[in-house]
């Protein structure tokens, strides 16, 4: 199959061991992404937001921890830079004032 082809260069076979993985998922629902989900708010007896702020504080002080290269933080600088730049030659395209785009959205059908 697939994997097998993905894995003849690979000597711990990571395809076929993440094929295994998903087919052990489809036999047993409660390891799904959801259920585990479910499963951890359930322990921490937790909503939702606040499972989701827990993980993504996690996300933020492991990854404000990793520092970037050079290079990484001069290519994210100009991937901003040039975000901003289209984000102002966008704008600068509208030729509809605003409220008369709402007026017009809203009166859609």
């Amino acid at each position: 199959g697939v994997c097998e082809l993905l894995d003849q260069d690979e000597s711990n076979q990571p395809y076929g061991a993440a094929l295994q993985q998903q087919k052990t998922v489809i036999h047993d629902s409660e390891l799904t992404p959801s259920a585990r989900i479910i499963a951890e708010m359930r322990r921490y007896k937790e909503p939702f937001f606040h499972f989701a702020k827990r993980w993504s504080e996690q996300h933020q002080m492991y990854f404000t921890s990793q520092p970037l290269s050079v290079e990484q933080h001069q290519f994210f600088a100009e991937q901003a830079l040039n975000s901003l730049n289209k984000q102002q030659e966008l704008e600068a395209l509208d030729e509809v004032p605003f409220a008369e785009y709402l007026q017009h959205y809203f009166t859609q059908s």
